[in-house]
């Protein structure tokens, strides 16, 4: 289990960028993964350093990729409750070109 939540947490933070809402739930697989080797490998003096090196990598990715889909989520609610109505745009332009003022 620690080598899968290494190599599960290393694959999230790489791709962390790129695909940050669809790794949320792999990274925190590898958290929960990390934790319970850890407990295992705690128990019976075994040594634990992927299954940390998993927890760590997995941490990191949860973060990177919780604050990259807030950051997305928070520009496109932006960019839709203050997008510009283009007909109200073409008729002002329209009416108010100097074309039609001479008439």
């Amino acid at each position: 289990m620690g080598v899968a939540s290494f190599v599960i947490g290393l694959i999230c933070l790489l791709l962390s960028p790129f695909l940050s809402v669809f790794l949320l739930l792999p990274a925190l697989l590898a958290l929960v993964l990390g934790i319970v080797d850890t407990a295992i490998k705690s128990k019976k003096k075994l040594p634990k350093g992927l299954s940390i090196a998993g927890i760590v990598l997995s941490a990191i990715a949860l973060v990177v990729a919780g604050a990259i889909t807030i950051i997305a989520v928070g520009i496109y609610s932006y960019n839709v409750n203050n997008r510009l109505d283009l007909d109200d745009i073409y008729e002002d332009s329209l009416y108010s070109s100097s074309y039609y003022s001479r008439y």
